[in-house]
């Protein structure tokens, strides 16, 4: 005797499906609108969530987001000049000048930052509009020589020998701050020996031979740093990141500022912003026309992916500039090689007559899962990244982490979810998920 059909589980099962297919899609649709337009989020636009999906139109916000570099965006063009009386054609410290300069310019954040000598030897600093105002660049082009003076005033550890330095609130208001340092082996044993003989008394910070800060000793420092309180943030900050970075060979003045055009050119933005919508749209042309209902479920996955990843380049203050395209784009890229590895695998188990919810389910565990295997690697790397470089190198790393997470998420756990559900509401049918011609093959 056959058994009944259980047309209640079927149903639930449908209506499942459908419920999970109707809100990821509304879900979608709803954050994809909000990254093109940004809300207003209270009556009185109080708190404002930016646009942050890049496109051509001046209508939306998205700039403010994500801020244009100075590869892409309007221009602060500082003129550095070295010292007059100083040969440059003959000195040999002009490079290790930008290089220090490049390595300070990278630790304030700051995308697209481009440093060039000119050819009357002085230094062009291209800037984001904005981004930096004269004052902090001159704070940041004087040459930072950090000594740590007695209450005579008589130097007696300078700042060659600091290796690291950081900074921390004092209190929970953060209105005041903690200027952190260490020192070498050498400057170790200088510092406990001095802070040893001067207990009760004071010891002064000077940079470039002005004291910037005094402290007084109430005990021997003898564990090879210090910090010091009552620091303003900005100080504090430009102070920490002076000492990172080393004394500047030369010391420049700031000559002219000028306002100046994109690095790359006028329009090349928007151009570029058009090339690369326009070359996603194809790739998920693809996908639909080689994979059929796959292939549209592909790139919803990717159009997801990519919302996502610009609103977490945003959120960490990524900018639009070379760097950050890189880095989403590139995990772009890979999510499209782990959505291509995902349904040849399928496409094969489809010619040979299994079914489409079998083979999804196989390919993931097959193809799906070398994927992964190269893509993991991948994050370890951009983490080994961020915790060796804390500049430019590191900001991309961090940035193409994300973005590697997301699409992993997206592409292993979503997507998946999705196809099981369409799967189960549009039916088994090999020719949804192959074209034609593959169809009459696997006949």
């Amino acid at each position: 005797m056959a058994k009944p059909v259980n047309t209640k589980k079927t149903f639930n099962k449908k209506a499942i499906a459908a419920v999970t297919v109707a809100v990821l899609l509304v879900l979608s649709i709803v954050v994809g609108y909000l990254g093109v337009t940004g809300r207003k989020l209270d009556n009185e636009g109080l708190y404002k969530l930016l646009a942050w999906i890049p496109t051509t139109s001046e209508k939306y916000t998205w700039r403010e987001a994500l801020v244009p570099g100075a590869d892409f965006g309007e221009t602060d063009a500082y003129v550095l000049a070295l010292p007059q009386e100083q040969d440059t054609a003959a000195d040999d410290t002009v490079t290790p000048t930008v290089a220090v300069l490049s390595e300070r310019m990278a630790q304030t954040g700051i995308s697209g930052v481009a440093i060039e000598t000119m050819d009357d030897g002085n230094i062009m600093l291209t800037l984001p509009k904005g981004a930096l105002n004269k004052q902090n660049v001159e704070t940041l082009t004087a040459p930072a020589r950090f000594a740590f003076a007695d209450p005579s005033g008589v130097e007696f550890l300078s700042g060659d020998h600091i290796t690291a330095a950081n900074i921390a609130p004092v209190d929970q208001q953060m209105t005041s701050w903690y200027l952190a340092f260490e020192f070498d082996a050498e400057g170790k044993q200088i510092f406990a020996d001095k802070t040893t003989e001067l207990v009760g008394q004071s010891i002064a910070l000077n940079r470039d031979g002005q004291m910037i800060t005094q402290a007084s000793i109430g005990e021997p420092l003898t564990e090879g740093g210090a910090s010091i309180p009552g620091f303003a943030y900005e100080d504090a900050f430009y102070n920490a990141l002076l000492m990172r970075t080393g004394e500047l060979p030369n010391a420049l003045s700031v000559n002219d500022v000028a306002q100046g055009s994109p690095l790359l050119g006028e329009g090349v933005m928007n151009r570029l912003i058009i090339a690369l919508w326009v070359a996603c749209g194809l790739i998920g042309l693809y996908l639909i026309i080689r994979f059929r209902l796959g292939g549209l479920i592909a790139l919803w996955a990717l159009a997801v992916a990519m919302i996502l990843n610009w609103f977490f380049a945003a959120l960490a203050g990524g900018g639009f500039n070379v760097s950050t395209l890189l880095a989403v784009y590139g995990a772009f890229a890979l999510a499209v090689f782990g959505i291509l590895s995902i349904f040849r695998g399928m496409e094969g188990d489809l010619r040979r007559g299994r079914s489409a919810k079998q083979a999804l389910k196989d390919s993931y565990a097959g193809p799906g899962h070398t994927s992964l295997d190269v893509l993991a690697p991948l994050l370890v790397l951009t983490l080994i990244w961020i915790i060796m470089d804390n500049g430019s190198i590191g900001r991309f790393a961090q940035l193409f982490a994300i973005a590697l997470i997301v699409d992993m998420v997206i592409v292993h756990l979503l997507m998946r979810v999705m196809m099981v559900s369409v799967i189960e509401l549009a039916g088994d049918k090999t020719a949804m998920f192959v074209s034609e011609s593959e169809t009459e093959e696997a006949k």
